[in-house]
């Protein structure tokens, strides 16, 4: 039978060699079990997420439309307000605009003709009165 000798430092290799790849081997199967863990633990909450979040997403996206259909309302709303102040407003200015310058031509008219002015002032002065005398008296 043959059998291999080695000589002394490879013989003592070889071992130092086992002695070094048995743990080594068995840190790497130690390894890859957890690798294999983490992964399935990952898939898990994964799929739980998808789950758990696709329904959050719909009703985040339905609470967007509803704020969104709001705040035209409020828009639309706000502009309304707007129109209408605007338009009291430019009606304001154009009754004031008239009313001075009616004011401005019934001064003119009182400066052209002070007797027509004081007719006037005289008849809506009697009128006051006897209307007075009239609700004083009830008659």
């Amino acid at each position: 039978m043959h059998s291999l000798y080695f000589s002394p430092e490879l013989d003592t290799l070889i071992r130092v060699a086992w002695v070094l790849l048995i743990p080594v081997g068995a840190l790497l199967v130690m390894v890859l079990y957890q690798l294999v863990m983490f992964l399935f633990t990952l898939t898990d909450l994964v799929s739980l997420a998808r789950f758990e979040v696709v329904p959050t997403l719909k009703n985040v996206r339905l609470s967007s439309g509803h704020a969104e259909v709001i705040s035209g309302k409020a828009v639309d709303g706000v502009n309304a307000v707007q129109k209408g102040v605007d338009s009291v407003i430019a009606k304001r200015f154009v009754f004031k605009t008239w009313a001075q310058k009616q004011a401005k031509s019934a001064e003119l008219d009182a400066l052209r003709n002070p007797a027509c002015e004081t007719m006037r002032k005289l008849e809506a002065g009697t009128t006051g009165f006897i209307s007075g005398l009239q609700r004083a008296f009830k008659i």
